[in-house]
């Protein structure tokens, strides 16, 4: 009799232990599917993050390029225009500014007795300028024209996304 219970009991405790260890034995098996799963959908990602990356870095290697070439068009056109600004600012000081409306020695006329040295106005017409203020007409051109080129540059560049690509 003995034997008897110890078997049911024994039988009962293997019945237990099987359907424990068939219950554990599934829920790893769907947890292994789960990870796999998971692996390769994170495996999927990484890859198609990494192509966005390449793809990315890509554009913004083209537009660093092409900002310096911006850039290096617009340092010449600057180059360009400061010349071609001095060359008409040199070929002007070689020629003696007049005032076509004073022709008779008018409010720019430097007085005929005073020592102005080679500056000194045609007595005779009043229609030349002093040297001092030839000098201040084309200085004053010339930082109104430097100023006017560089507004311009800026403008282009601005009006052009600052030299950036989209």
């Amino acid at each position: 009799m003995f034997y008897g219970i110890a078997a049911k009991v024994g039988g009962i405790i293997l019945a237990v232990t099987l359907i424990f260890g068939l219950g554990y034995a599934s829920a790893w098996k769907n947890s292994q599917v789960q990870i796999g799963a998971l692996n390769g959908a994170i495996q999927a990602s990484n890859a198609m993050s990494a192509k966005v990356l390449s793809d990315k870095q890509k554009q913004v290697t083209e537009a660093t390029l092409a900002a310096s070439k911006l850039n290096n068009e617009l340092d010449s056109a600057r180059e360009t225009a400061i010349a071609t600004i001095n060359s008409y600012h040199d070929q002007l000081a070689a020629s003696r500014l007049r005032d076509p409306n004073n022709k008779s020695g008018g409010a720019y006329a430097v007085p005929s007795g005073s020592d102005t040295g080679s500056g000194k106005a045609n007595a005779a017409d009043g229609a030349d300028l002093s040297e001092e203020l030839t000098r201040l007409l084309l200085a004053e051109s010339a930082r109104a024209d430097a100023c006017a080129v560089d507004k311009n540059l800026l403008l282009n560049f601005v009006n052009n996304n600052c030299g950036i690509v989209k």
